[in-house]
Formats: structure tokens, sequence, C-alpha cells
């Protein structure tokens, strides 16, 4: 076909032989499961070594790229979302991070990046009810907590808010206690 050039009348697409449909064995699509399986792994592992080295871009990129194929370890999600977030991608680290917490409702990590994540995107109704669990318990990270409660005021629910705010600012009078006490050689007791 190369050296004689194509035939002056090719055949018409209606009158090209019809093939049919061979089905893939059971075999062929065990194996492209484990295939799939064994390269989401290594996204994932390799996703997590550029994290570990603070390159959050680039960990970002490889663990998206290893969420698209059929099969997923269990924390590629929660990884992805991590590193979007360290990477300051908020909005992209939402999906992954919902569907972790879907998937896992009582990690709290991940309860808080998706928090922070939904109020860094101005999302404060989702904000505040992403944190609603830790009403009992709220963490003691004043930057969440200072979220937390900017996303309650923002929705309407200033009762909710007065007590956040009134937990952070016990929080800092502990810590601006502490650090003067450790200042004039104080020990707390």
């Amino acid at each position: 076909m190369v050296q004689g050039g194509l035939p002056a009348d090719p055949p018409l697409p209606g009158s090209l032989p019809r093939f049919r449909k061979q089905r893939k064995p059971k075999a062929a699509k065990q194996y492209r499961a484990f295939l799939a399986e064994i390269l989401s792994s290594s996204y994932n592992d390799l996703g997590v070594m550029r994290a570990k080295t603070s390159k959050f871009l680039r960990s970002r990129r490889i663990l998206q790229a290893g969420c698209h194929l059929e099969s997923r370890p269990s924390g590629l999600d929660r990884n992805w979302g991590l590193a979007s977030y360290r990477a300051e991608h908020y909005s992209e680290a939402v999906p992954p991070l919902e569907r972790q917490l879907v998937a896992h409702p009582d990690d709290q990590l991940v309860r808080q990046l998706l928090g922070l994540s939904y109020f860094l995107t101005d999302n404060f109704v989702k904000t505040a009810e992403v944190l609603q669990p830790f009403l009992k318990a709220p963490p003691d990270d004043p930057g969440l907590l200072l979220a937390w409660g900017t996303a309650l005021v923002r929705t309407r629910q200033s009762e909710l808010a007065t007590g956040i705010f009134r937990r952070l600012l016990e929080q800092k009078r502990r810590r601006s206690f502490r650090s003067s006490s450790s200042r004039a050689g104080l020990r707390p007791t």
C-alpha cells in the first residue's frame, strides 16, 4: 500500500465486511482489573511519596490521575483530598474529601479539612453542616474554630457561633497564660 498507493476506487463504508464483536474472555477482564488495581495503587504510592517531600502540587496531579482508574485503593480519595488541600486547591479537595467522609464518617481529620475547604470556597452552609458533629467536643484548632464560628454567623446561627467564639477566646487566654507563666518561670499544676 505504501509503494503502490491507495486503490482507485476504495470500498464504500456500507460495503465493508461486518465483523462480529468479540466478547472479552473472563480471564482477560480479570487481568485488566488486576492491572488497574496495581496501577492505581502505584499512583497512590507515588503521590504519597511526593506529598512526604512537600511537593503537594505534583502529588495532587498524580493522585488525581489514579482516581480516574476503575480500581482505587481505599485511601486514594483521602490522600488526593489532603494533597489538594495542602496545595491550596480547596475546590478540588472537596469531592475526594466528601467521598472519604461518606465512606469513613469517623475520620476527624477529613471532616476538619472538608469543613475548611468549604469555608475557603465560601460555602458557609456546608461548612456549618460538616462541622456540626464537633459541637459536643470542638477541636482545639483556632483556625478551624474561627472558620466555623464565621460560617455559623454567615448562616444566621448566632447562638452556636457564640459558643464557638467563646471556646476560641478561652483557648487564647489559656495559651497566653501558659506563655506568660513560662516566661516568669511558673509551671502550671
